[in-house]
């Protein structure tokens, strides 16, 4: 059979999306609220996040955002690499991404980002949360209200 994940990993899915490369963190930051489809980033891409005072990056509309070779994209530095605050008929997948070096949970959805959110093939390494803070782990925080999946590839 097939699974999610693996229609998802299907090089036919991507052939029409030509991946992008963002320069700096803050262009990835300020592109991303805007964003709807689909956002492949070109394999070998290493979004650093300079400091956990940097921009945020969140998504706020349908979105799929995967790299065009799964596990070679980089989204790395300190704080929360992604935000989804999206409204309840909002779908979001994130797909074959590595998340490193987080130090507020590497991605929230916030509560009441309703929408059916999935996470497939990603990886998460390094990432932590405030030992003060009784909100969960370093890797994905799941507000109230909200649904995801997480999946991985078979």
């Amino acid at each position: 059979g097939t699974d999610a994940c693996s229609a998802l990993s299907d090089p036919a899915t991507l052939t029409d999306t030509p991946c992008q490369i963002f320069a700096t963190w803050d262009d990835f930051a300020s592109y991303l609220p805007t964003a709807r489809g689909t956002l492949l980033l070109c394999a070998g891409s290493w979004l650093t996040r300079p400091t956990a005072d940097a921009p945020n990056a969140i998504i706020k509309n349908n979105l799929r955002l995967s790299c065009s070779v799964p596990g070679k994209c980089r989204i790395r530095g300190p704080g929360r690499h992604l935000t989804i605050k999206t409204r309840s008929n909002k779908r979001v997948v994130i797909d074959g991404i590595h998340f490193e070096g987080g130090d507020f949970t590497s991605v929230v959805v916030v509560d009441d980002a309703a929408g059916q959110h999935t996470f497939c093939g990603n990886t998460f390494a390094s990432n932590s949360r405030p030992i003060d803070s009784h909100k969960g782990g370093g890797a994905i925080y799941a507000g109230r209200n909200t649904t995801r999946r997480l999946l991985e590839r078979s």
